[in-house]
């Protein structure tokens, strides 16, 4: 039997190769089936974990051939990895497993692609965590690729927090620089409404 999504991955495979637009890969993805959505349709999903399977196994196959590919394919279609993601931890978790399954035994590229995947926001450093410890990853606990992959994350968290504090620090000096000038311009208006009654009551 056919396994669901087959047909629209060859579409997408000739759609990349002819150097289709990100919103032409979102058109051949749109009508794949939602796994999640129950026969009753009660439940709203927030993504479509088939969509995220087919193209992110086609993607990272066609870009298999060096990292520089595999780096211009993930740049490339940014947009149609953030639409897929619906900016959902669980939909980020999904593209980890799929680069999983496709590169558990070339490691340095598991750890160059995770890396990637932060760097350009398609992933969010909480769902890295999440990822490398749950049950489908505790095999590859004692593998040291596993630890540099939790290491960039903590590094790249720890950056992402310095610009934060950063940024904090910055803001509440110039509310406290904004907050000396009102006060300046309210010890002037003081002193000139002063004046003008001293001269009032010269008179």
């Amino acid at each position: 039997a056919t396994l669901p999504g087959t047909a629209t991955a060859h579409k997408l495979v000739v759609a990349i190769r002819q150097k289709g637009t990100p919103e032409e890969i979102l058109n051949e993805l749109k009508d794949l089936p939602n796994p999640r959505d129950t026969e009753n349709d009660m439940i709203e999903t927030t993504f479509n974990p088939l969509k995220i399977d087919v193209f992110t196994q086609t993607l990272l196959n066609l870009g298999s051939k060096s990292f520089s590919h595999t780096f211009a394919a993930i740049s490339k279609f940014h947009y149609v990895f953030k639409q897929l993601t619906a900016e959902t931890e669980e939909a980020q978790i999904h593209i980890l497993h799929n680069v999983f399954e496709l590169w558990r035994y070339h490691q340095q590229m598991m750890v160059v692609i995770v890396d990637k995947l932060l760097k350009t926001q398609i992933i969010e450093c909480s769902a890295v965590a999440t990822w490398v410890f749950s049950k489908e990853m505790s095999s590859e606990f004692t593998k040291v690729y596993l630890w540099e992959i939790l290491h960039l994350t903590i590094k790249k968290m720890n950056k992402h927090v310095m610009k934060l504090n950063a940024e904090l620090s910055e803001a509440k000096e110039k509310i406290a620089k904004d907050a000396d000038s009102s006060s300046s311009d309210s010890e002037n208006e003081s002193s000139i409404v002063k004046a003008k009654k001293d001269e009032m009551s010269g008179e």
